[in-house]
């Protein structure tokens, strides 16, 4: 604690400004709920598409047993010697592959769709002008703060950045469905006791999850970095990460 004791005091200046925005921009506490509303109801539409995809089936002719108890006195008394079973189609099952990824890409989208919009809205607000009685100045120069800062950066965010946005979510929907993968096999495998393969299973998770937890954080702040200065997703991951390397002590105590 006194070794870090500037850093923390930046640290809590840092929040102290976020509280000050979050004053001037209450509309930041719901506008997570305009994606959570739009992805409620993809879900919906997801969800019977799964449905379509997973009653699609193959009619197969399997051997009547002989222990089958008849309803009907003539089917009885014939006793057919093939009847017809229905199987999962296996290839609608990879098709259900693409269907999941889609919904993992499609969540992590609207999280950072969220993130940079909110980030975008937050720089406004930070650097913009403040008045000789502590608030900020509005209006439509470069330095004032427009009278509608979120709808200003979600229009900008929805002009500029949904590749940026698109890049983010698809390395960690790739993560996310390796995880899946993963977790399948090793349901698949627990049949066969082996407690060397329990161990790799177990670190091949933990490394994923490492993984995933490390690039959301990359991710973040590159969507941070581009509100701010508008690169892509290249230039703004590289720049962020050199400056959070540079300032580790400073992001500790903020964190």
């Amino acid at each position: 604690m006194l070794a870090l004791r500037r850093r923390i005091q930046i640290a809590i200046s840092v929040v102290k400004q976020g509280s000050k925005a979050l004053g001037d921009m209450k509309l930041l506490l719901l506008f997570p709920l305009i994606p959570f509303i739009f992805l409620a109801g993809y879900f919906v539409i997801w969800l019977y598409g799964a449905l379509w995809i997973y009653s699609v089936k193959n009619e197969v002719s399997v051997a009547t047993p002989n222990d089958v108890q008849y309803t009907s006195l003539s089917i009885r008394t014939s006793h057919p010697e093939n009847s017809v079973d229905l199987e999962t189609d296996e290839q609608w099952q990879y098709y259900f592959l693409f269907h999941l990824f889609h919904l993992l890409w499609l969540c992590s989208f609207c999280i950072y769709f969220n993130f940079l919009t909110s980030a975008g809205a937050t720089a406004d607000w930070y650097f913009s002008r403040w008045d000789e009685k502590g608030n900020k100045i509005r209006g439509k120069g470069d330095d004032e703060l427009p009278s509608s800062p979120i709808l200003q950066s979600c229009k900008r965010t929805c002009r500029y950045h949904l590749g940026t946005i698109a890049l983010c979510s698809l390395i960690i929907a790739i993560v996310q469905m390796i995880r899946i993968m993963v977790e399948y096999l090793e349901k698949q495998s627990k049949q066969s006791g082996n407690k060397i393969q329990k161990a790799l299973f177990c670190v091949v998770r933990c490394c994923l999850k490492c993984l995933e937890c490390c690039l959301d954080k990359v991710n973040k702040n590159a969507l941070i970095w581009t509100a701010i200065y508008g690169n892509n997703f290249a230039v703004a991951a590289c720049s962020s990460f050199q400056l959070l390397w540079s300032n580790m002590g400073r992001v500790a105590a903020i964190n």
